[in-house]
């Protein structure tokens, strides 16, 4: 479960790093190869940008945009330390206004971006506006009412979850409402793969989940209380002594062509 305030591109990494091989699959869904333009739509400090330009080679071209000027930074610096710069730029702009001309892409990705973002469909307009005819759009999202924590507190496990999925992010629904969002804006041959992501280790999931950021949140709307809070902790700290704490949450991931 990931909140996003206050989030650093040191977190990003490190969530990179779990994510790792569900990214390399968005690459393979979209056919990514050498010479392929593509855009990676709120690119952050440009976990997948720098990846994918080493994919395309110098043939090819990889954009990445961000409304954080500061993330956009840390991108552009990082394509020049892996040597990549001469063919991948960031720039600054919205997701529902992307500075790019009709048809510039061959495919276009967005991951964890949808929950953020209250209406969903101008940003995948904008994408697919972008996007060749028989290029490829890609979403990849997490499904927060899916999450589930294996603990003996099962209503305030319930209460939890429901926090990180309507007060954490703007859209917790978004990742289960793209296949539908596809179809609506006639993408073709609409390929869904859920993908599950599974923490064993509390520290890892509260760092991973922003947990702190979650207990302030209900704290602030009332949604738990302080000795709730030390209920829920307790309980994921017995079991993770016990070797059966388990966090799942499911990412779901749509591609589709442009006709």
């Amino acid at each position: 479960m990931e909140n996003q305030r206050n989030v650093d591109s040191q977190y990003l990494a490190r969530l990179g790093a779990v994510l790792e091989n569900v990214k390399r699959t968005t690459y393979q869904r979209m056919r990514v190869m050498e010479g392929s333009r593509v855009l990676d739509v709120g690119c952050g400090p440009g976990t997948d940008t720098i990846p994918l330009a080493k994919l395309v080679g110098s043939w090819g071209r990889v954009a990445g945009i961000d409304q954080d000027a500061a993330m956009i930074e840390q991108a552009n610096s990082r394509a020049i330390q892996n040597g990549v710069a001469g063919w991948t730029e960031h720039r600054v702009a919205e997701s529902d206004a992307l500075p790019f001309d009709d048809a510039s892409f061959d495919a276009v990705r967005a991951e964890r971006l949808f929950q953020h973002l209250q209406n969903p469909a101008p940003t995948l307009r904008e994408m697919i506006r972008v996007t060749r005819a028989g290029g490829y759009v890609c979403v990849l999202d997490t499904d927060y009412a899916s999450a589930s924590i294996a603990i003996d507190e099962h209503e305030l496990e319930r209460r939890f979850t429901r926090v990180v999925l309507e007060h954490s992010v703007k859209n917790g629904y978004a990742a289960r409402e793209m296949p539908l969002l596809f179809q609506q804006h006639k993408l073709d041959a609409i390929d869904l793969e859920i993908v599950p992501v599974v923490y064993a280790d509390y520290a890892l999931a509260r760092e991973l989940g922003r947990w702190n950021d979650i207990e302030r949140i209900a704290l602030e709307l009332n949604l738990l209380n302080e000795q709730e809070l030390q209920h829920l902790r307790a309980s994921c700290e017995r079991a993770d002594e016990q070797g059966g704490f388990v966090l799942h949450v499911n990412m779901v991931m749509v591609v589709g062509r442009k006709e």
